[in-house]
């Protein structure tokens, strides 16, 4: 592949993983490191690379939402209920009816 068109694709795929990731920080209540300024695209890209980085680990480090055990646990939850949540997530219900 000629150099040209391999720095148009990795500069292209960098662009979408940034637009991607924003979209996700915004999504999880995150932000992204703010992107340094530069001359040297080389540089540049590094940078974008490294924040990517630093986003998705913080991404790997959030707590995950509501589960279906904290759901099953709330307070005043009828066993019908519970029942019907286990079958719709596709649990297998050990309580005896």
């Amino acid at each position: 592949m000629h150099q040209t068109i391999l720095a148009k694709r990795r500069l292209e795929a960098q662009n979408r993983s940034m637009e991607a990731a924003a979209i996700l920080a915004q999504r999880f209540g995150l932000s992204l490191p703010p992107a340094r300024q530069v001359r040297d695209p080389a540089i540049a890209q590094l940078f974008k690379w490294e924040a990517l980085a630093v986003f998705l680990e913080s991404l790997v480090n959030t707590q995950p939402g509501i589960t279906l055990a904290d759901v099953l646990a709330a307070e005043g939850l009828s066993k019908a209920a519970a029942t019907a949540i286990k079958k719709h997530f596709g649990e297998e219900s050990t309580d005896e009816e």
